[in-house]
């Protein structure tokens, strides 16, 4: 199976060494990572997080005054 160069690097320290297979899953190539699916890991999270993000900001500029004395 082809796999592609990734352009950033390992969250686990290895360096530049980010792969992209044909499915989409992104892993470190570095044969010594401790965790070659992080990256991949991290970027399942970002749509959670972004949404919590955007929430919260929303809610912040209805109520801006909240904890102001």
């Amino acid at each position: 199976m082809a796999a592609y160069l990734v352009r950033g690097k390992c969250p686990r320290g290895c360096g530049e060494t980010l792969m992209l297979d044909q499915s989409g899953y992104v892993f470190c190539s570095f044969d010594k990572c401790p965790q070659p699916d992080a990256a991949y890991l991290l970027l399942e999270q970002a749509p959670k997080f972004l949404a919590f993000i955007r929430n919260d900001a929303r809610l912040l500029s209805i109520n801006p005054t909240i904890d102001q004395p």
